[in-house]
């Protein structure tokens, strides 16, 4: 990975992954752009023996608009993740069981 993009992924880390509080997490991995580059991501994840992480194969495009992404919601209060989380599982019946998918690869093994 060139630097840039290594800078990206530990940000990136830093405010979503180590956030503590679970809503952000959900309005986060929720986001329509960010649910998309997480469903490609964990695909060439799985595709590749579930080796790293599965942000390890992002694109640098891909890991700029999860920055831009995490830096949105890595402030949000709590009330607001938690109501945008919520409308967002509860529009789409078919779109919760995917956002829960990526929950359990991402938080289900050591990091």
């Amino acid at each position: 990975m060139d630097q840039v993009r290594d800078e990206l992924r530990e940000k990136i880390l830093q405010l979503i992954d180590e956030h503590k509080n679970n809503w952000v997490l959900a309005a986060y991995y929720s986001d329509p752009d960010v649910d998309t580059i997480m469903k490609r991501l964990v695909k060439e994840w799985e595709k590749n023996g579930e080796e790293g992480k599965p942000i390890d194969y992002a694109t640098r495009e891909e890991l700029e608009i999860l920055y831009l992404k995490a830096r949105k919601y890595a402030f949000m209060s709590e009330n607001t993740a938690r109501a945008i989380a919520m409308s967002r599982m509860g529009s789409e019946e078919e779109k919760t069981p995917a956002i829960l998918g990526v929950f359990r690869k991402l938080f289900s093994r050591d990091r």
